[in-house]
C-alpha cells in the first residue's frame, strides 16, 4: 500500500510472512507479519519484536501470523497490524491518508473486501492493486505491441502468474502447491502455463524472458525452466521491494481516485 500525506509518501506491501515499508525520509525496512498475544489475548507486540522470546508476568503465549495464504487469519490483529505499520513510519494522524494496497500472494477476491473493510476501519481511503500487476509496473511494463512481460511469484505454498502487455494484463493464475512438490515439476507446470497463454508463440514472451519472484528460489527451478522452454529466467529475490517499486510507480495513475476518496471523507 502506498499512503499519501503531505509531507511524505510511505510504500507499505503486506506479505504473509515478511511485510516491507518504505517512506521517503526513513527509507527502507521490513518486519515479521507476526503479532504476540498473550494468554488472554492482549496484544503485547508486532513485527521483530513479538518474534523475540519474552520474559516476566506477561509471557507471550502464542505467537500469530495474521495474514494466512488465502485468508485473514484474524482480522482484529491484522487491523492492529497493519495500523502499527502505518504509525510507524509517519507521525500524522491516520485520518485523511490515501492508501494503495497490495495484498499477500494468495490472496483471493473475498480477501480483496476483507482487505478494504480493514484499511478503511484503520481511517484511510484504500485502492486494492494486484501484487502481481504491481510487481510487473515495478519491473517495467513492455511499451511495444506484440510484447509481454510474465511474472511467476512462488512462496508461501502458491504460485501465482500474471501475463501483461502493453494494453494490461491478458492472464492471470493461481495454484496452491502441494507440500511435497519438486522444483522440476512446479517448472513444468509453470511452462504449461505459459504455453497455454501464448500457444503460437504471438506475444514473444520467449524474448522477454519470465521474471521469477521468490526470496529462496531452488536452482533447479530455474535450469527447468530454461531448458523446457528455451527461455530466459530472471530470478528476483526481494518481491516486496520491486511490489512496492510499482506501487510508486502508478501513484500518478490513481491520484485522482485516490483525491475523490479524500474528498468524500
Amino acid at each position: 500500500m502506498v499512503v499519501l500525506t503531505t509531507r511524505s509518501e510511505v510504500a507499505l506491501v503486506i506479505g504473509a510472512e515478511l511485510s516491507t515499508v518504505w517512506s521517503s525520509h526513513r527509507g527502507l525496512q521490513s518486519h515479521p507479519s507476526v503479532v504476540a498475544v498473550d494468554r488472554r489475548r492482549h496484544i503485547r507486540s508486532f513485527g521483530r519484536e513479538a518474534q523475540a522470546p519474552r520474559r516476566g508476568r506477561h509471557r507471550v503465549t502464542n505467537k500469530i501470523a495474521p495474514f494466512a495464504i488465502g485468508s485473514l487469519s484474524d482480522p482484529d490483529l491484522a487491523r492492529a497490524y497493519v495500523d502499527w505499520l502505518i504509525r510507524s513510519v509517519t507521525p500524522h494522524r491516520h485520518r485523511g491518508l490515501a492508501v494503495i494496497v497490495a495484498p499477500p500472494i494468495g490472496s483471493t477476491v473475498v480477501d480483496r473486501a476483507r482487505w478494504e473493510e480493514i484499511i478503511r476501519s484503520v481511517g484511510v481511503h484504500p485502492i486494492v492493486v494486484n501484487r502481481l500487476m504491481a510487481a510487473s509496473l515495478g519491473l517495467g511494463n513492455p511499451s511495444e505491441p506484440d510484447r509481454a512481460n510474465m511474472v511467476v511469484e512462488v512462496a508461501d505454498g502458491v504460485v501465482e502468474s500474471i501475463v501483461v502487455t502493453d494494453d494490461g494484463p491478458v492472464s492471470s493464475g493461481r495454484r496452491a502447491l502441494e507440500e511435497n512438490r519438486r522444483p522440476e515439476m512446479l517448472a513444468r507446470m509453470i511452462a504449461n502455463e505459459l504455453r497455454s497463454v501464448d500457444p503460437d508463440h504471438e506475444l514473444d514472451i520467449r524474448d522477454q524472458g519470465i521474471q521469477l519472484l521468490g526470496r529462496s528460489l531452488p536452482h533447479s527451478l530455474i535450469a527447468g525452466l530454461e531448458s523446457d522452454l528455451g527461455v530466459r529466467v530472471y530470478p528476483v529475490q526481494d518481491p516486496n521491494g520491486v511490489v512496492i517499486s510499482g506501487l510508486r510507480s502508478a501513484l500518478d495513475m490513481f491520484r485522482p481516485s485516490l483525491v475523490n476518496g479524500l474528498s468524500e471523507r
